[in-house]
C-alpha cells in the first residue's frame, strides 16, 4: 500500500472514490452491511459535500451497475433534459447553461431499485461533514480557491460557508451549516422535498435572483431513465457503457480500432495511435445521426476504420477530439460489494462552480452542463455528456469498473493496460494520471471471480484514495 495512492484488495468490497473522505463515506456503508449501491450514494452525497463546486445536490450524472442478484448489467441516466424554453442560440457556458439538478433524484433510484439501507442512512455521512467540517486538502483549496476567482456570482454562497474566505488552505476546516440543513431536511422528508416541497421553492426562487434559467416546472420533470448498456468484445471481455450518453460510444469505438493493433510498443506510439483512435471515434460520432450506436458499431464502420487506423500510427499532434476546458473537477467511483454488486457513477457540476449561480440559503451551486453537450442541444431533448463509467466482464462475470471523464485517450489507455496487457490495477492507472486534474480522474475496481477479491485504486495524479469494506 502507498500513501499517497494506495492499492486495496478486500474480500468485504472496496470503495474507489475522487477524494478520501467520499471513499471513507461508502467504505462506512459497507462496513454496517450495506451493498454496493449504498456505499455508492453515500460515497457521492460526501464529494458533494467536499467539493460542493464540483459535483453534489445541483449537478446530473450517470450510472453503470452489476446487479449480481439476476447478474445483469443495467444504466441510469440522471443527466436530466434540456430546458424548453432554451435560448437560440443555445448560450456558452452561462448562468443560462443550467439543467434541473438530477444527482439527488438518481441517487433515490438507485437505493429504490437496488440498495438495502435508507436514504437518511446513506446521507448520513455528508450530513455529519457538512455540519461538522473537514479539513481542506491541496486540492480543495485550490478548487474552491479557483472557483472564487472564476465565479464572481458564488460570493454570496462562497461568504456562507464557515470559513473565511483566506481560509481556502490545506488545514482550514471548513463547515457548511445551509447545506448541512439541507441534506437533513431530505433525510427527514424525501427526495420530494427537493423537487416539489418547500426547497424546491427556494432553491429556484435563489437561481431565480441570480439570474438563471431554472423555471419550478424543470424541477418537477426530474425523472432519471433506467436503460441498457452497450457493449463490445475486446480481447476475451465485454466492455459495456451507458447509452446514452453518445460520447460512451466513442471508447467502444475506439477499443474496437485498437483489437488489432500492437499496444506494446513505446510510450510515444502507444499514445498516438490511442489519440487516432479517439480521433476517428469522435469524428464518427460527428456523423452518426440518430442512432448512433448502430451507425458506430456497425462491422463496416469498424472494418473502414481499422484499415485507416492501421496505416498511420496517429500524431503526437493530433487534436483532442473534446473542447477544453471538460469538466475540471468530476465525482468519479467505482464500488463492488461482497455480493458481488459493483456500481460506477460519474457526475459533475460542468465548470469549477457550475454556472456561477447559487442558492445560497441551501448551500448549493448549480450545473452548467449544457456547455458541455457534446452537440449543440436542442429544446426538451435528452442530454449527451462526456461522463464515463464503465464496467467489463468475462463469463457474464464483472472483472474490471472504471469511473471517469473525458478524455478518451486516457480511458482506452487505462482499459488497454488491464485487458489486453494484464498490467496491475496501479500501473493500468497511472498513465491516467498524465494529465490529471487535483480532482476526478479515473478510478477503477478489479475483481476476480475466484476469490471474490475487490482491488481498488484511485487515480494518482489526483487525491482519490481506495478503502476496504
Amino acid at each position: 500500500m502507498d500513501g499517497h495512492r494506495p492499492i486495496i484488495a478486500s474480500r468485504h468490497g472496496v470503495v474507489a472514490a475522487a477524494h478520501p473522505l467520499a471513499a471513507a463515506a461508502g467504505a462506512r456503508l459497507l462496513g454496517k452491511g450495506g451493498n454496493a449501491f449504498d456505499a455508492a450514494v453515500a460515497a457521492a452525497a460526501a464529494f458533494g459535500v467536499v467539493a460542493p463546486f464540483a459535483a453534489g445536490l445541483g449537478g446530473v450524472g450517470v450510472g453503470l451497475c452489476f446487479v449480481a442478484a439476476d447478474r445483469r448489467l443495467r444504466s441510469l441516466d440522471y443527466m436530466g433534459r434540456t430546458p424548453e424554453n432554451l435560448p437560440a442560440p443555445p448560450p456558452v457556458r452561462s448562468p443560462k447553461c443550467a439543467v434541473a439538478p438530477a444527482c439527488l433524484a438518481g441517487w433515490y433510484n438507485l437505493l429504490s431499485a437496488h440498495g438495502t439501507r435508507t436514504l437518511a442512512d446513506v446521507l448520513a455521512p455528508a450530513i455529519a461533514l457538512a455540519r461538522d467540517g473537514f479539513p481542506l486538502t491541496a486540492g480543495l483549496a485550490a478548487g474552491f480557491t479557483a472557483t472564487r476567482a472564476a465565479q464572481p456570482g458564488l460570493a454570496a454562497w462562497l461568504g456562507g460557508l464557515d470559513a473565511a474566505p483566506d481560509s481556502f488552505r490545506p488545514g482550514a476546516v471548513l463547515r457548511q451549516p445551509a447545506l448541512a440543513a439541507t441534506l437533513e431536511a431530505i433525510a427527514a422528508h424525501g427526495p420530494r422535498h427537493f423537487y416539489s416541497g418547500t426547497l424546491g421553492e427556494r432553491l429556484t426562487a435563489g437561481i431565480e435572483a441570480s439570474g438563471g434559467n431554472l423555471p419550478r416546472e424543470a424541477l418537477l420533470s426530474v425523472d432519471p431513465d433506467w436503460g441498457r448498456p452497450v457493449a463490445v468484445e475486446s480481447r476475451g471481455s465485454a466492455v459495456h457503457v451507458p447509452c446514452p450518453p453518445a460520447q460512451a460510444l466513442d471508447v467502444l469505438l475506439g477499443l474496437a480500432l485498437l483489437e488489432e493493433s500492437d499496444l506494446g510498443g513505446s510510450d510515444d506510439d502507444t499514445a498516438a495511435l490511442l489519440r487516432e483512435a479517439a480521433r476517428l471515434a469522435a469524428a464518427a460520432r460527428a456523423g452518426a445521426g440518430t442512432d448512433p450506436a448502430q451507425a458506430m458499431l456497425a462491422e463496416e464502420t469498424i472494418d473502414s476504420l481499422r484499415t485507416r487506423i492501421a496505416g498511420s500510427a496517429g500524431s503526437a499532434d493530433s487534436p483532442s477530439p473534446w473542447p477544453a476546458p471538460l469538466f475540471p473537477a468530476a465525482n468519479t467511483l467505482a464500488v463492488a460489494d461482497a455480493s458481488g454488486n459493483v456500481v460506477c457513477l460519474t457526475e459533475s457540476l460542468g465548470s469549477l462552480g457550475g454556472s456561477g449561480i447559487a442558492a445560497a440559503e441551501c448551500g448549493i451551486c448549480l450545473n452548467d452542463v449544457l456547455a458541455y453537450c457534446a452537440a449543440p442541444p436542442m429544446a426538451d431533448s435528452p442530454l449527451g455528456l462526456p461522463l464515463l463509467p464503465l464496467i467489463a466482464t468475462r463469463h457474464r462475470h464483472p472483472v474490471l469498473a472504471l469511473a471517469g471523464g473525458a478524455d478518451i485517450p486516457r480511458l482506452l489507455a487505462a482499459l488497454t493496460r488491464r485487458l489486453h496487457r494484464s498490467q496491475p490495477l496501479d500501473a493500468a492507472l497511472e498513465v491516467a494520471g498524465a494529465d490529471g486534474s487535483c480532482l476526478g480522474g479515473v478510478q477503477a475496481v478489479a475483481l476476480e471471480a475466484a476469490t471474490n477479491v475487490a482491488t481498488g485504486a484511485a487515480d494518482p495524479a489526483g487525491e482519490g484514495w481506495a478503502a476496504p469494506g
